[in-house]
């Protein structure tokens, strides 16, 4: 038996360029998701040239003026920020913990489906 070995390079129809689209905090000054953001555009740039590239991210503006890719923000947290933190966020939270321990014996190991 032979390895077949890979270029990385599909072959594609003219029909439709793919799109790829980026979504996470990007854009926001995280010099780790910056980083890894920048690894993956120049990527995409080199060996897939013909991709549509769009983002949803914290830091849309940023990405648009230093990448040149289209985004929109992501803005989803901050309309839960309020009721994810205080007093009862907090009671809420170990009330989901307690409930998510009670169907289990001590000691097991595995997932709940």
């Amino acid at each position: 038996m032979t390895a077949r070995r890979s270029t990385g390079r599909r072959r594609r129809s003219a029909a439709a360029a793919p799109r790829v689209g980026l979504f996470g905090l990007l854009g926001s000054g995280n010099i780790g998701n910056d980083a890894s953001m920048e690894s993956m555009l120049g990527y995409l740039r080199a060996d897939h040239s013909d991709v549509v590239l769009d983002a949803m991210c914290k830091g849309p503006d940023g990405l648009r003026e230093r990448f040149g890719v289209a985004a929109i923000p992501l803005n989803w947290y901050q309309k839960y920020e309020k009721q994810a933190s205080g007093v009862s966020a907090i009671a809420l939270k170990a009330l989901g913990k307690g409930v998510d321990g009670s169907g289990r014996r001590p000691g097991s190991v595995g997932t709940m489906w």
